[in-house]
């Protein structure tokens, strides 16, 4: 509890709650990046400090707000006075224990003190602990303590000696001296002098870390200096700091793809690539390969947590990271081929393969995206010899699509347990699978489209509340979420020998427009803002664009043949990606 009436919490996924004592309620949520965070409060208005064994954030203590954040690796013991936040840490390996005093008001390096600790490291004995006590603090391993003094000063506690270390800062001076350090590494720049300009940023960046000026126009230089791999470390430093939802945040991204680089690369081993499946969201990579699951930083690569689930028969068959705190994913388990199959060979009996998928286990799994805790686990009623075709999170449920030869089921969990909430079967001929359908979401409805209709599925019964279907579908080729555009559904249907564009009013459920489409594979292609993007074999990309009212037209934007055969990897507003194969670039 703090002087503004409120009480902060630290959960244990890394989330810090401000909640308001007079009434309850939980006013914010700050997620904190990184784990194992400490948090020191001393009941002043100065800003409280978390920190972990990489970072330092201070936050507002009146409603809970990220003031700012740095990076110092290593910190053994924090300390808080007057204005300040001190920050020791030991360096065995060089005898010296080092002090950062920073500014609790903007996290500004204040001042930076080394002291040789050599004759405390001397004083420890050379085995065990000198009062018999193998536990004991003082005499055991070499330890350190930062104890309040007085309100401007702390005392500094190592096993030979008690240090008092004064806090007082010159606020103003620190001030001047950066913004002076600020216009001199401008000054640098401007006359050409890039080297000694790196040097002023770098060494102003040690004091502020929160410097965006200096970060961006560091970036800056090392673009013009041709070293792409520097400005990007530059911009990540940045972005490590503050909050990715921020405005900072998106400016800083937007910085990161104008520089069109690579920011990193990862090598996979190559027994492990057939079986790796990655799946991203905005701030993690997440790469499955049979039982593990590894979560890396989208920015650097650094391997966050990495955690192993089932034994080696266990693979996750398909994962969504979509939901803010959850990742959701199916697990199958298989039985182990050499037991299962060595009665069959001592017997000298034909191998059953089918007998081997029918005793496979299918789960539905939630782990904790921050701490990689299983949250929980639960078996599914789906036969081990069923395809899974598809999962979707949505509305607070999950939704899983199966198969069995010419049947098709739907089932819908509850995301907070994993109960099953309903599920639903259709019969499907053999040639469904040949075409590319997946369901879709709009508002509270799944839409499940069948070879000829699209059902209307009401999300939380699984009751059949409409359904669209054309005598003149003889069927449907094409069908996912990115066919929703707004309140309307588009579709690629396949006419005997052509194919044609359908386009309806989801909310009336009536058709609006539709027309032929010169498509070469409408299963490569995308919807994006009712423009349809149509990838041909040869590397021709074909775009068309729908005016809805507009019958039975659709109007060629541009074509374009780049010769290499091509993949579609995703969009937004403005572009649209592209993953040359043979060459192994993105246009």
């Amino acid at each position: 509890e703090n002087i503004s009436n409120h009480v902060f919490c630290l959960t244990d996924d890394d989330t810090l709650l401000t909640i308001n004592m007079t009434n309850g309620n939980i006013s914010k949520r700050l997620a904190i990046d990184g784990h194992n965070y400490n948090l020191h409060y001393d009941n002043s208005q100065n800003a409280m400090v978390l920190n972990n064994s990489e970072f330092l954030i201070g936050v507002d203590p009146i409603n809970g707000d990220q003031l700012w954040k740095i990076k110092d690796n290593g910190v053994e013991k924090v300390g808080l006075v007057g204005n300040s936040v001190l920050a020791a840490k030991t360096k065995l390996e060089d005898n010296r224990l080092l002090i950062n005093n920073y500014n609790r008001d903007n996290g500004n390096l204040i001042w930076s003190e080394n002291i040789d600790i050599s004759a405390s490291l001397g004083y420890l004995p050379a085995i065990g602990a000198m009062c018999g006590s193998p536990d004991c603090a003082f005499c055991g391993d070499f330890n350190l303590y930062l104890e309040q003094y007085s309100d401007t000063s702390m005392l500094l506690v190592i096993p030979n000696e008690i240090i008092k270390i004064g806090a007082i800062q010159g606020g103003d001076r620190a001030v001047l001296q950066k913004d002076v350090r600020l216009q001199i590494a401008r000054t640098y720049e401007q006359s050409g002098d890039l080297e000694r300009a790196i040097e002023e940023y770098t060494d102003l960046l040690t004091q502020d870390q929160m410097n965006k000026n200096a970060y961006f126009e560091l970036a800056s230089i090392h673009k013009k200096k041709n070293k792409p791999d520097d400005a990007a470390k530059s911009l990540i430093s940045y972005y490590d700091l503050i909050l990715p939802e921020s405005s900072e945040g998106a400016i800083t991204i937007q910085k990161l793809k104008d520089m069109n680089i690579l920011r990193w690369k990862k090598n996979i081993s190559i027994d492990r690539f057939d079986v790796a499946n990655i799946v991203v969201d905005n701030e993690k990579v997440f790469l499955f390969i049979g039982n593990n699951i590894e979560a890396h930083s989208i920015h650097t690569s650094a391997l966050i947590w990495q955690g192993l689930f089932g034994d080696k028969n266990t693979s996750v068959e398909t994962a969504n990271v979509l939901n803010e705190k959850h990742i959701f994913f199916i697990q199958k388990n298989v039985p182990d081929a050499t037991m299962f199959y060595l009665r069959d060979v001592l017997s000298n009996r034909h191998i059953d393969f089918v007998a081997f998928e029918k005793a496979s286990k299918y789960s539905l799994a939630a782990v904790n995206k921050r701490t990689s805790i299983i949250s929980w686990d639960i078996p599914l009623e789906i036969p081990g010899e069923s395809v899974i075709d598809w999962m979707g999170v949505f509305s607070n449920k999950i939704f899983i699509q199966s198969r069995l030869p010419n049947k098709m089921f739907i089932s819908a969990y509850n995301i907070t347990g994993g109960e099953l909430i309903w599920k639903t079967s259709r019969d499907i001929s053999s040639v469904y699978t040949s075409y590319d359908l997946s369901p879709a979401f709009y508002n509270d409805i799944l839409l499940l489209p069948l070879a000829t209709s699209i059902e209307y599925i009401n999300a939380n019964n699984g009751i059949v509340e409409d359904r669209y279907s054309d005598d003149d579908i003889d069927h449907i080729y094409f069908f996912n979420q990115n066919s929703i555009q707004n309140n309307t559904m588009n579709l690629v249907i396949e006419d005997v020998i052509d194919y044609e564009y359908v386009e309806i009013d989801l909310d009336k459920n009536i058709l609006l427009s539709n027309g032929l489409l010169d498509l070469d594979n409408p299963g490569q292609g995308m919807w994006i803002n009712n423009i349809f993007i149509d990838l041909s074999t040869s590397g021709s990309v074909s775009v068309y664009k729908f005016y809805p009212g507009k019958d039975n037209e659709a109007d060629l934007v541009w074509q374009k043949n780049y010769n290499t055969p091509l993949e579609l990897i995703d969009s937004d507003e403005q572009k649209i990606y592209l993953l040359d194969m043979k060459n192994e670039q993105i246009l």
